[in-house]
Formats: C-alpha cells, sequence, structure tokens
C-alpha cells in the first residue's frame, strides 16, 4: 500500500531522496550505493568533492581539486588563464606552449622604450619582472626615427607575445643585428603585426630584418610584416643576410607567417 515509502531510493534517479538523481558527464560509470551516489571518473578526470571534474578546464578546480579561478581568470590547460585584453595589476597570467607566464603589459611607445633602454643595458624592466615576458595591449607608433633594436649590447632572452596588435613607424638603424629586435636568442616572438620601413645606415652591415636582425634558439609565430627593409650602402645590390622579417636565423622556427 502506498504509505509515503514506495519509491526505491538506491536508485539513479532518486538515490537517498526522492528526486536526487545521480548524473555527471564527466563520468564513465555510474552508481548509487547505499543511498549515495558514486562515480568512476573518465580518463583525464578526477573525483572531487564527489564529481568527477576536468581539471585541465574547470573554473573552480583548476590543476587540482579545490583550486578555483579568480580576478576573471578561465581554466585553460590547467592554468588559470586571464584573457590577454585584461591586465591585473599590470601583468596579464596566461600560458605559452603549456607553460604558465606572467607578461608584463606594453601600452605605450614610451614602456618599449623602457624595456628596451633596460634590456640592452643588462637590467629587468619592470625591476619586478619575474619571466622576462612582455605582451602588447594597443596598436603603437613609432613615428619616424632612429631606432635602437631591442637587444642590443645584450640580447632579447624572453616572451614577447605582439597580441595582434600593430607596430607602425618608418625607422633607420646603424650597425649589424638590427630590426625591431636585434639578436634575440632563446626567446618566443609571437602574434606580431608590423607595418614598418625599416633602413640600415652604414657600410658592412650584417643582419638586417624588419622583425629581428640575428636570432638563435627562438620561435617567431603568427607574425608578418608590411613595409621595406632596405640596405641603401649595399651598392653591390647583394644583401647580406637581410629579410623582410629576420635577417639571420639560427636552430630557429618560424610559423605561420
Amino acid at each position: 500500500t502506498a504509505n509515503g515509502c514506495e519509491t526505491d531510493l538506491n536508485t539513479l534517479e532518486n538515490c537517498g531522496a526522492c528526486n536526487n538523481a545521480c548524473e555527471d558527464t564527466n563520468a564513465s560509470k555510474i552508481l548509487c550505493i547505499a543511498g549515495a551516489c558514486a562515480y568512476e571518473c573518465k580518463e583525464n578526470t578526477q573525483l572531487c568533492e564527489g564529481h568527477c571534474r576536468d581539471l585541465s578546464e574547470d573554473d573552480e578546480n583548476c590543476g587540482a581539486c579545490g583550486h578555483a579561478c579568480t580576478d576573471g581568470a578561465t581554466c585553460q590547460k590547467g592554468f588559470c588563464t586571464i584573457p590577454l585584453n585584461k591586465c591585473v595589476e599590470g601583468y596579464v597570467t596566461t600560458t605559452v606552449n603549456d607553460k604558465p607566464i606572467k607578461a608584463y603589459c606594453v601600452r605605450s611607445e614610451l614602456e618599449l622604450e623602457a624595456i628596451r633602454n633596460n634590456i640592452n643595458a643588462g637590467s629587468k624592466y619592470p625591476a619586478d619582472s619575474t619571466d622576462n615576458a612582455y605582451i602588447l595591449m594597443k596598436d603603437l607608433d613609432l613615428g619616424t626615427r632612429d631606432w635602437s633594436p631591442i637587444g642590443y649590447g645584450h640580447a632579447f632572452t624572453g616572451t614577447f607575445l605582439g597580441n595582434g596588435k600593430t607596430i607602425s613607424g618608418k625607422l633607420s638603424t646603424t650597425g649589424s643585428n638590427v630590426g625591431l629586435f636585434g639578436y634575440v636568442t632563446k626567446s618566443i616572438l609571437d602574434g606580431f603585426n608590423l607595418k614598418i620601413d625599416l633602413t640600415a645606415k652604414g657600410s658592412g652591415i650584417q643582419h638586417i630584418g624588419g622583425l629581428v636582425g640575428y636570432i638563435t634558439n627562438s620561435s617567431i609565430s603568427n607574425s608578418k610584416i608590411v613595409g621595406a627593409v632596405t640596405d641603401p650602402n649595399n651598392s653591390s645590390g647583394t644583401y647580406d643576410r637581410l629579410g623582410g622579417l629576420v635577417g639571420y636565423m639560427v636552430s630557429s622556427s618560424i610559423t605561420n607567417c
């Protein structure tokens, strides 16, 4: 007879209480045992507080159970990542090659020059930078000027994300290993959109490129240049390692450019 206890409370639809359904899209097997839901998790998921979670993309369990992403970050590949259009206290936290980095937000021509001046002097910018990583947050116009490359005297070693922003200008340089960047090693350059005319001044110049003059043990990706890279003093017409994007490259890669 119906007495209020006629519902089997050990079913997936009514587990331990009426209408308490056992559901989990990340579970490979779902059970109701003694009135409690039990889950066997799919591959690459983990049981967190009774449910299977994908730690690579769960904002409340990112990389580990209970590790929640904050400040507008989302979980990407197990790391809390702030969108590339949002700086928090001057930095963006993102992932590059599946590794988390804290990139300094570059928002003006003066900031780009400050980075260049400090790197070329052999120091960090800003002083509290831990990853030697930078990201462009807006288009920059360098105008018409003499330009000392980033990585001249001391190599640029780090990560610089162009973030699809445009750097434009008519630049003149002197010496070898010249471009927007001069000498780059053990670095990642990604997402540059250059509208630059670069003119090398002087004689006997080598390694001239719109983005970078000389690069070793590094990678360039998702970048392009519109403009002219010239060495007008090369009377023979045979350029010594001059290129639109890169002048000279050793043990490095260029992809999607």
